[in-house]
This record gives C-alpha cells, sequence and structure tokens, in this order.
C-alpha cells in the first residue's frame, strides 16, 4: 500500500513538474516573439518636402549612423513608389529611420 502511495505521488510530483517547466518554456518562447515582432516593425518619418529639398540632402539629414546615403535614397524611393529622383514641395514622403 506504501508503495502505491509512493508511486502516486511520483506521477503527480511529475506531472506538476512538467506543467511548470512547459509553462515557463511558453512565457520564454512568446515573450521572445514579442520582441521579434516590435523589432520587425519598419519605423518611418513623414516628412514634408520644402522648396530646394533633394531626396539626397534629406536622406543625408536622417543618417545619424553612417549608412550608405544612396541606400536611404534607394530606400525612400521604393517606399514612396517614387519612379525618379524628383520631388516637389508639399509633398509627402516617408523616411526610414537609421537609429535603431
Amino acid at each position: 500500500m506504501k508503495t502505491r502511495l509512493n508511486k502516486q505521488k511520483f506521477y503527480k510530483r511529475m506531472i506538476e513538474m512538467s506543467i511548470t517547466i512547459t509553462f515557463i518554456i511558453f512565457i520564454f518562447a512568446l515573450s521572445g516573439n514579442l520582441k521579434t515582432e516590435a523589432d520587425a516593425i519598419p519605423k518611418y518619418d513623414l516628412y514634408v518636402v520644402r522648396a530646394g529639398d533633394t531626396l539626397w540632402d534629406i536622406a543625408n539629414d536622417y543618417n545619424i549612423n553612417g549608412q550608405d546615403v544612396r541606400e536611404i535614397v534607394y530606400q525612400i524611393q521604393e517606399i514612396n513608389s517614387l519612379d525618379n529622383m524628383i520631388i516637389y514641395p508639399e509633398q509627402e514622403i516617408l523616411v526610414p529611420l537609421t537609429d535603431y
């Protein structure tokens, strides 16, 4: 009888530990996914073009981490579906933020 009670306690303890470990793994996995999704969200600034602005000047102004300005110009063109380098005063464009 005592052996049977010991086995029952053992199995109960094993189930409790398994549930606890599964819960801990789930929490870690969930927190990792949330961070990854937040990091994956692109960050942009809405910029209103002023007279005399060029894409190069705008990209250079937003380049605070030493990235190649040509790459930022390309990104601005892609994000805003610009076929060429021509922009107009009062035009609103999205500029990728490079500080993250």
